[in-house]
């Protein structure tokens, strides 16, 4: 139901041209917090002896504040 709900929310936008938000009353936020995967997608890497692993993410979590993130998620155990 909720698959349909969206579709008709898209139908009614491409309609009147306007993107579903502005349907919806416009934007609500300036930003939206978003974080990074510390993995990068590579887990086998992950998979290391504790000491590397541990340097692994320090140097990713290092290279992604850097690029503005400030929240991060990764898997304790791979």
């Amino acid at each position: 139901m909720s698959g349909i709900d969206l579709a008709l929310w898209d139908i009614v936008g491409k309609i009147h041209n306007v993107p579903c938000h502005k349907l919806w009353g416009g934007p609500v936020r300036d930003y939206i917090r978003t974080y990074c995967h510390l993995g990068g997608g590579k887990w086998r890497l992950l998979r290391t002896r504790p000491g590397r692993r541990d340097a692994i993410l320090r140097t990713r979590a290092k290279k992604r504040c850097q690029e503005g993130f400030t929240a991060f998620k990764t898997m304790a155990v791979p």
